[in-house]
C-alpha cells in the first residue's frame, strides 16, 4: 500500500527522522492545527501529552492508540478523541494515514 500526501506544507522533520512516520502541517490557526501522518507497518508514537483536546480519525489501515493505559484499535473511518494531557501513544498495525486535529 502506497501513502498518499494529502496536502505539502510545513513538514515536522524531528517526528519524521526519529520516528520514522511522517507527519505534515496541513492547516495550522492559532486556535487549532491539523496534521496529516503516514505510518508504515510497524511505525510508532512514543507515549506523549499534549496539551490540548486532540481528535484522530483514520484515513488508511489499522492502527493502535493508546490513552492512559487503554488500548484501541482503529481502522478506516474510525476516531478517537482525547482530553489535553492525557498520555498516548500510537502503532501502526498496518500501513496507515491519519489526521490528527489539535483544537485549543
Amino acid at each position: 500500500m502506497g501513502t498518499k500526501t494529502l496536502f505539502v506544507s510545513e513538514p515536522l522533520a524531528s517526528e519524521t527522522v526519529q520516528n520514522k512516520f511522517s507527519a505534515q502541517v496541513v492547516f495550522k490557526h492559532p486556535a487549532s492545527k491539523i496534521i496529516a501522518i503516514n505510518f508504515r507497518e510497524g511505525d510508532t508514537m512514543p507515549p506523549h501529552t499534549a496539551p490540548s483536546d486532540v481528535w484522530v480519525t483514520v484515513l488508511e489501515g489499522n492502527m493502535k492508540i493508546t490513552v492512559e493505559q487503554t488500548d484501541h484499535l482503529l481502522q478506516k473511518g474510525d476516531y478517537l478523541s482525547f482530553l489535553p494531557n492525557q498520555l498516548h501513544a500510537l502503532r501502526a498495525l498496518s500501513d496507515a494515514q491519519i489526521l490528527v486535529f489539535k483544537m485549543n
